[in-house]
């Protein structure tokens, strides 16, 4: 089972079968394992860092029309 981490780990891919195998057959050390690696490739591609965003309402007019926040479907 480390063998597929690792294949994943390298080739960022693994079929179908391999990944459902990953998920649902691992012992607890092996997800140990996934888990590990998936923080340290998620470390080297975001950092250590925490992001934290907000949304300041002033009005139920969006100027945007980006369909993010429920204001913009008061124009629909």
């Amino acid at each position: 089972m480390k063998e597929l981490v690792d294949q994943l780990k390298r080739n960022r891919t693994l079929s179908p079968e391999e990944l459902r195998l990953l998920l649902t057959d691992a012992s607890p050390e092996e997800r140990e394992y996934l888990h590990r690696a998936a923080r340290e490739v998620a470390r080297v591609h975001f950092g250590n860092g925490v992001f934290v965003r907000g949304l300041i309402e002033i009005s139920n007019y969006c100027r945007n029309d980006c369909r993010y926040c429920g204001t913009s479907f008061n124009m629909i």
